[in-house]
């Protein structure tokens, strides 16, 4: 019997190399999911575990943590993660009841979104190619309104999307590195949303 084996991690990117990791061998050494919920929503059905693995993300997170950032992000019932789903044809939809959840993982679905506004803008050049150039975005609302690092924000006209990357008690920051973003057409003031619809 082995005392360890080795777990290889190949990355979405073809020229990087694979990683590996030696793990101790036992039962569960590949940490396999083996116990599930069932979701049913709208025409879709999800397969949802409370085991908490690794490889998706540097956090540690288990398919209710993200699958609580797809909801309150909007990506769902459209959209799913890196969790099993299923969508099926049929013509009567079910609606969302968060007390399908499990009440521990609750506390991760927003209860409404989340509404905030630019307060703060700075234009950064790299240092290096005078050409490059993002925006470091401030906003109004912070940790007390609920906001966190899981989040993305979004205008209204859906051109503008950014993930936050840092929170106090009542701001917000994220950046935005694309060159369709000015401060005359999204000044201070301006609203974003975790979800508009």
């Amino acid at each position: 019997m082995p005392e360890k084996i080795e777990l290889i991690e190949y990355p979405e990117d073809m020229e990087l190399k694979p990683t590996k990791t030696q793990i101790d061998y036992g039962i569960d050494s590949l940490k396999i999911k083996t116990e599930f919920r069932v979701l049913n929503w709208e025409t879709n059905k999800y397969l949802l575990s409370e085991f908490y693995d690794f490889g998706w993300s540097i956090d540690k997170e288990n398919d209710f943590i993200r699958f609580a950032d797809y909801v309150n992000n909007g990506f769902e019932p459209e959209t799913s993660g890196m969790y099993l789903s299923k969508r099926s044809k049929d013509s009567v939809k079910s609606e969302f009841d968060i007390n399908k959840i499990p009440e521990k993982w609750r506390k991760y679905f927003l209860k409404e979104p989340i509404k905030a506004r630019i307060q703060g803008l700075k234009k950064i050049t790299d240092p290096n190619d005078e050409e490059y150039f993002w925006w470091e975005i401030t906003l109004d609302k912070g940790s007390d309104n609920g906001m966190n690092k899981r989040l993305s924000m979004t205008t209204e006209d859906d051109m503008i999307f950014f993930d936050i990357d840092s929170v106090s008690n009542n701001k917000s920051f994220g950046k935005y590195y694309m060159p369709d973003f000015t401060a005359e057409k999204y000044p201070i003031g301006t609203e974003l949303r975790t979800k508009w619809k």
